[in-house]
């Protein structure tokens, strides 16, 4: 499975508070532990593949 997610707050890059990426929306780590959650949790039957995640506007 590949998890792609948008721009995450983990601390990872240090710039958020900088000029360019103070109005960047953010998804929160627990928004991406969810979302694989959620496709590990399925049936057997069941096979996701990809998880694009983008936060909303």
């Amino acid at each position: 499975m590949m998890v792609s997610p948008a721009f995450t707050d983990t601390g990872f890059f240090n710039e958020k508070d900088s000029e360019p990426f103070k109005q960047v929306k953010r998804l929160e780590p627990k928004n991406v532990a969810e979302a694989v959650l959620y496709a590990i949790d399925q049936p057997i039957n069941v096979d996701i593949n990809e998880i694009i995640l983008h936060p909303t506007y």
